[in-house]
C-alpha cells in the first residue's frame, strides 16, 4: 500500500482542499460559538433578573398578607405557562424570608416549605451564605464554584421594607 505523500497529485489536491475546507469550518465555527454561548448566558441572565424583579413587586402584597397559596401561583405562573424548551425562563424559582427559610418553591418536593435553605443540600446551602438577607436591594447573580446551578438572587423590597429575596435556579447543563 502506498503511502499518502507518494500519491499522485490527481489524489492529492482534492483530499488536501477537503481537509481545508473542513479546518476551516471547524475554525470558524469555534470562534462564533463562544460568542454566541455568552451572549445566551447573558441574555439568560438578564431575562431572570427582569423576571425576579417583576415577581418581587407582584410578590410582595401577598407576603405582606401571608398568603402562600397566592405567592406559589405567582411564582408558578411563568414556569407553567411557558414552552418546555424555553431555555431563558428558570428551572425552579424559590422564595426565602430574612432567615433564608423556605416560603414557597417551584418545586415543593425537592424544595420544601418551611426548610432551612442550607439544610436541603450542600450546593444550597453555599447559596445561603451568599445571600445577604438585610442588605442591598438589587439583583445579585450567584455562581458558584463546582455547583451545577446559575443562581439570581432578588430581593422583595417597597418603600425599603423588605420581607425576603426570590431567587431563580437554572441549570448549566442545559
Amino acid at each position: 500500500m502506498k503511502s499518502f505523500l507518494d500519491l499522485s497529485f490527481r489524489y492529492k489536491i482534492p483530499v488536501w482542499g477537503s481537509l481545508l475546507i473542513v479546518s476551516t469550518v471547524i475554525a470558524v465555527s469555534g470562534a462564533l460559538m463562544v460568542p454566541a454561548y455568552e451572549d445566551l448566558k447573558q441574555d439568560m441572565l438578564n431575562s431572570s433578573a427582569d423576571l425576579g424583579q417583576a415577581l418581587a413587586i407582584t410578590l410582595y402584597p401577598a407576603l405582606l398578607q401571608d398568603d402562600v397559596w397566592r405567592a406559589f401561583e405567582i411564582i408558578n405562573a411563568p414556569i407553567q405557562g411557558s414552552t418546555a424548551n424555553n431555555v431563558l425562563l428558570p428551572e425552579t424559582i424559590i422564595v426565602l424570608d430574612d432567615m433564608s427559610q423556605v416560603l414557597v418553591s417551584t418545586d415543593p418536593r425537592a424544595v420544601p416549605m418551611l426548610a432551612n435553605l442550607g439544610e436541603i443540600n450542600p450546593e444550597y446551602a453555599l447559596l445561603a451564605k451568599h445571600i445577604e438577607p438585610r442588605v442591598g436591594d438589587k439583583t445579585k447573580i450567584i455562581d458558584l464554584p463546582n455547583s451545577q446551578h446559575l443562581f439570581v438572587a432578588t430581593p422583595i423590597v417597597d418603600e425599603g421594607n423588605r420581607l425576603g429575596t426570590l431567587v431563580n435556579v437554572h441549570s448549566k447543563n442545559g
